[in-house]
């Protein structure tokens, strides 16, 4: 069973007596790229770690997953991220038994600043299930593997999702946000034919099936909000971004205003609302 924890912001993930935490987008070092911007604050690790920890002593999870962009830094790794990711993880490995990460965009270079026992997948995701459901999870930056396409929930971060909202002092602010949605499937399927140099021929849906030998079908597509709170995007209900962040919702076959968007303490927020 799959259970979103809403304020976490992470879901539960139970299969029998096992349970695992998930959740995206730590951006260790955010307030390092703040600095630069002449906004200086102090590392926010310690409250980062804090959060992790008492989301694990309340759920008591076996393993974590994370996914994707655990430092801020991109391609390569910066000074301050030597020493702050592997004492981060060194700490959080005290609390767990397993952790393991689907890499995000800004994670090169990630796997030679963790603990060895730190497990480092595909960008491309992976995939899990409950005994019920198949679970898609992964960043969002790149295009999944074909499993993601047959999957009951497709997981993901990444993109930052928020909302503004003005208060009645007119003071408007920007709240992330869950998005909860479904794409058309035909669309979507053609477009990943496209990126893998597969021709579509008339039915895009046939192609695939011959192509992977799985039958794909029409997740339910989980967009997570950040885990690090001093992040923001680009708000739903002001003007959409001209490119979305990753490729399935770039197909434009997935409209987030069209889907169920949920605030950080569950509050249902329906779109457009006026900013």
């Amino acid at each position: 069973m799959l259970t979103i924890i809403p304020e976490g912001p992470a879901l539960l993930l139970k299969k029998g007596s096992e349970k695992t935490l998930i959740t995206p987008d730590l951006h260790l070092g955010y307030e390092k790229a703040l600095a630069k911007k002449g906004i200086n604050m102090p590392s926010q690790n310690g409250k980062i770690f804090a959060r992790l920890r008492s989301l694990i002593k309340r759920y008591n999870p076996g393993r974590l997953i994370f996914l994707g962009d655990i430092k801020h830094g991109t391609s390569r790794i910066l000074p301050h991220e030597w020493t702050d990711v592997p004492q981060f993880f060194e700490k959080l490995l005290t609390e767990v038994d397993e952790i393991y990460i689907t890499p995000g965009n800004h994670d090169g270079g990630l796997k030679s600043l963790l603990p060895s026992s730190v497990t480092v997948g595909s960008p491309h995701g992976l995939l899990l299930t409950d005994n019920v459901k198949q679970i898609y999870l992964m960043h969002g930056h790149t295009w999944p593997s074909p499993e993601a396409f047959r999957s009951d929930i497709l997981v993901m971060g990444h993109h930052h999702f928020t909302v503004e909202l003005k208060e009645a002092s007119r003071r408007k602010r920007k709240e992330p946000v869950w998005v909860v949605t479904r794409y058309d499937t035909q669309s979507v399927i053609a477009s990943y034919l496209q990126y893998r140099n597969i021709k579509g021929g008339v039915d895009p849906m046939d192609a695939f099936r011959i192509a992977f030998q799985l039958e794909p079908g029409r997740p339910k597509v989980i967009v997570m909000p950040t885990f690090n709170r001093m992040l923001s995007g680009s708000p739903l209900n002001s003007e959409p971004p001209k490119e979305y962040l990753g490729p399935i919702f770039r197909t434009g076959r997935i409209d987030p205003t069209e889907s169920e968007i949920f605030l950080l303490d569950g509050t249902y927020i329906k779109l457009p609302i006026s900013a």
